[in-house]
């Protein structure tokens, strides 16, 4: 979320801006006051720094596919 031109809220709503079907995942290590939802509509997960390649692939899938991972 932390980027030098732009931050990454300003650059979701540029990208939703030119795709309304856009479907973000959210990962940072700092966290700010907003909720990832408070973003933008095309935020679909959130991913907290560090995660794992497991946790990664998951939250792909789950965004992808609108379901959970069966246990």
């Amino acid at each position: 979320m932390v980027m030098p031109a732009m931050d990454g809220a300003v650059m979701l709503k540029i990208m939703e801006q030119i795709n309304p079907e856009l479907k973000a995942i959210v990962s940072s290590g700092v966290i700010y006051g907003k909720s990832a939802q408070s973003i933008g509509n095309c935020v679909k997960a959130f991913l907290p720094k560090p995660y794992t390649a497991d946790e990664l692939l998951t939250t792909v899938y789950e965004v992808l596919s609108k379901k959970k991972m069966p246990k």
